[in-house]
């Protein structure tokens, strides 16, 4: 297959060839919107038929999406879809049912502020202009950008949970967090707990009691009941999320026994802390409870029950929405009066939608109902193409799937050129740019003594490629990789041998070898995790240590910094592109070892003036012989680099990766504080691990 090159040709795109190309794969009927950017139907990519809904960007970004503050409902409470970007994670979605999804970046795109309204407080969110919102009574989509004064947007509450038993120390615990007090005395970390239940209602919680310690106490002249009990729990603190809901379900019983107010059919619970008033607001979400906005209201000095307060002081208020407390919420009389039906005043109003000049990293998610729920029960819609984020080469992938054809990453793009008639092929160029750094060149001398080239390997069919299914392996997407990353390193799936397939290109993007990596366990022990491909009587390998896995994807990006960062697998490289895209620099050596043409390429082809060597932990602790001699050990593989360039080692000295963890298979967060902290190998290092002296 010829040359193509990638950037000249995406690059040289105009409207014409894009509207081209979405006709020639299924929409030809398109319009501008009001900021003259191209709409197409979604039946393009993923079957739909929503007319003028997939929206072309030029930077090749097709979603629609929130700022990164934006704040959802999750099982685990509040989060931003910042934090949730690339986990997994249960939200509301539009049935008010849980569902799990994975939130993405969907890089930058302009931000447009929303202004909200509801019972008397004011809100603002960030969304992309053509971002969907469901209006309340009618249920039909408009973009932000088309929002107007007054509209109501649409609500979603969570599935009501009945029938579920409360847990009774769930119910101890929210009393004694409510009422309950620790005594002061403690030894050897035993609490003292015990509660007093001074009003008729309050007595019935003294059946959940049974198997504390009972008494009476005199309090102003008469007894009240009272239970005590040592133990090492402290009823004081909130309970963890993650209990189960029948703890937590019993913990809200009783909490709201202790500090609960009812008042024509408002039921609301108290606490002068506001940060675990928001924690049990989290717990009322996870059990399907729906609130009202936390508000805050000031309490007189003076005698308030039986506590004599000295000041004024602040304390909060939730209100719960009674229609979705369960039936056997309500353990005391308190709360059995209200009977409302009603599910909540808390659609949100649109006061004013206006531009910005935030052009940032957005977020979204997709879910079975094509909408979720945002903080304070407010639905919107999700992404409403595909749910991924992707440019016009995957574009022609996902179409030309829907048409039976298979392609890969380099078929679509030649398709790109065949349609559009765009011909950039040929052999790629050097770099026009003169070194003058004498002293750089004078290092590689010694390199350039050596008159054996570098090898050039035998080129495969590209049409073998066409046989294997291109389908995300969803146990790589559950290790940072994107579906962005599998499909353009075009990683498939061979069904005959049950194994995913890793073309191996050479940096000009020659077909020189396909290595499979088996599913299968008992496969992988026999014959190996991965191993070239062997198809017809024929293994599709190709010498490892002549080439760098991905460089034909990265080698831009690498002579612009010129710097190169090696790892060990294929799979490392896709996490880091998962992670910086076109910034990435990361190649793969398939190996622990790095060959003199490694070497040579990195050297005279790139020209790299740094190396940031990223090899699997091979050691259990980081204060360790074994760490030390994984250090020694690597300093001798780079050392024939070390004279020529910068060499830097990631090295875990802090225990965030596991044994034979990849620098990479932690997060993007990991990575970048590893390489914060990389470290610089030097001649009298090298020296030292080869014993040598000075």
């Amino acid at each position: 297959m010829p040359y193509l090159d990638k950037d000249a040709i995406l690059n040289s795109l105009t409207k014409e060839d894009i509207i081209k190309i979405c006709t020639e794969m299924g929409s030809p009927e398109y319009k501008e919107n009001a900021q003259g950017e191209l709409c197409f139907s979604t039946s393009i990519c993923h079957g739909g038929d929503s007319p003028y809904k997939l929206v072309y960007y030029p930077n090749n970004e097709l979603f629609h999406c929130f700022g990164k503050e934006t704040k959802v409902i999750t099982k685990q409470g509040l989060k931003t879809v910042q934090e949730l970007c690339d986990k997994k994670c249960e939200i509301l979605n539009g049935n008010g049912e849980w569902e799990e999804t994975v939130f993405h970046n969907y890089g930058k795109q302009k931000l447009m502020k929303i202004i909200l309204s509801c019972n008397g407080k004011y809100k603002e969110l960030y969304a992309t202009p053509e971002h969907e919102w469901l209006i309340h009574s009618y249920w039909y989509k408009k973009q932000t950008q088309e929002l107007k004064k007054g509209m109501r947007l649409e609500k979603v509450l969570p599935v009501k949970i009945n029938n579920i038993e409360l847990d009774w120390e769930g119910i101890r615990h929210g009393f004694c967090y409510g009422d309950g007090t620790i005594n002061g005395r403690s030894d050897k970390g035993v609490n003292y707990t015990s509660v007093r239940f001074f009003t008729k209602e309050k007595k019935e919680i003294i059946k959940y009691y049974s198997n504390w310690n009972f008494r009476y106490d005199t309090i102003n002249g008469e007894k009240v009941p009272c239970c005590s009990i040592a133990t090492i729990k402290n009823y004081k603190k909130i309970p963890d999320i993650s209990k189960p809901i029948s703890y937590l379900m019993g913990f809200l019983a009783g909490y709201f026994a202790a500090d609960g107010n009812e008042n024509k059919n408002r039921i609301s619970i108290y606490s002068h802390k506001k940060e675990d008033l928001e924690k049990i607001r989290d717990i009322c979400m996870k059990c399907g409870i729906a609130t009202y906005h936390i508000s805050e209201y000031n309490i007189n000095a003076g005698q308030r029950g039986c506590v004599n307060l000295k000041y004024d002081v602040n304390a909060y208020n939730l209100r719960l929405v009674r229609s979705t407390i369960p039936d056997n919420f309500f353990i005391t009389g308190k709360g059995k009066k209200s009977n409302s039906k009603q599910k909540g005043r808390l659609r949100w109003h649109v006061v004013n939608v206006e531009p910005t000049n935030r052009f940032e990293d957005v977020y979204c998610c997709q879910t079975s109902t094509h909408s979720f729920a945002l903080e304070d029960f407010i639905l919107t819609g999700n992404c409403f193409t595909c749910g991924d984020s992707y440019g016009i080469i995957e574009l022609v992938i996902r179409a030309s799937r829907l048409k039976g054809q298979n392609l890969t990453w380099f078929k679509a793009l030649a398709k790109i050129a065949q349609i559009t008639g765009k011909s950039y092929e040929g052999t790629p160029e050097e770099p026009t740019k003169t070194i003058t750094d004498f002293e750089w060149i004078n290092r590689l001398n010694s390199i350039k003594k050596n008159t054996k080239n570098i090898p050039n390997l035998t080129e495969i069919n590209e049409n073998i490629l066409e046989i294997f299914w291109y389908v995300p392996y969803q146990g790589w997407l559950d290790e940072h990789i994107s579906r962005e990353a599998l499909s353009r390193f075009e990683i498939g799936y061979y069904g005959l041998t049950n194994q995913i397939t890793i073309p191996h290109r050479d940096m000009n993007g020659r077909l020189i070898g396909i290595r499979g990596r088996y599913l299968s366990d008992y496969d992988a022990q026999v014959f190996g995790k991965y191993v070239p491909l062997y198809i017809n009587g024929e293994f599709l390998s190709h010498q490892l240590g002549s080439n760098l896995y991905g460089l034909h994807v990265v080698k831009d990006k690498i002579k612009q910094c010129k710097k190169i960062m090696l790892v060990e697998a294929e799979k490392s490289v896709l996490q880091a592109y998962s992670y910086f895209r076109d910034d990435s620099f990361v190649v793969g050596l398939c190996g622990f070892n790095i060959t003199f043409t490694q070497i040579k390429i990195m050297l005279k082809e790139l020209k790299v003036e740094e190396v940031i060597v990223g090899f699997d932990r091979d050691y259990e602790e980081a204060d360790s012989f074994e760490a030390t001699a994984y250090y020694q050990k690597i300093i001798k593989k780079v050392a024939p680099l070390v004279p020529y360039c910068r060499v830097y080692l990631l090295l875990d000295k802090k225990d965030r990766l596991g044994y034979k963890d990849s620098p990479t298979d932690k997060g993007k967060n990991t990575l970048i504080e590893l390489m914060k902290e990389k470290i610089l190998i030097t001649m009298k290092d090298v020296n030292e691990a080869l014993g040598k002296h000075e």
